[in-house]
């Protein structure tokens, strides 16, 4: 299989998007002690986030 991109992407400010992926707002730092006991820390911090004002 060969992939070959025609276009690159850009925002409207002429920002180029590709490679630079999606800076979140909040930043959640995760460990594998949660992930082990079964917590998600993102989504625990998404939630909370929803419920502030």
């Amino acid at each position: 299989m060969l992939q070959y991109a025609v276009g690159d992407y850009h925002s409207p400010k002429g920002v180029l998007i590709e490679g630079k992926g999606v800076i979140p707002d909040i930043v959640v730092d995760e460990d594998r002690a949660d992930f082990t006991a079964g917590r998600d820390a993102v989504l625990d911090a998404a939630v909370k986030h929803l419920k502030t004002d």
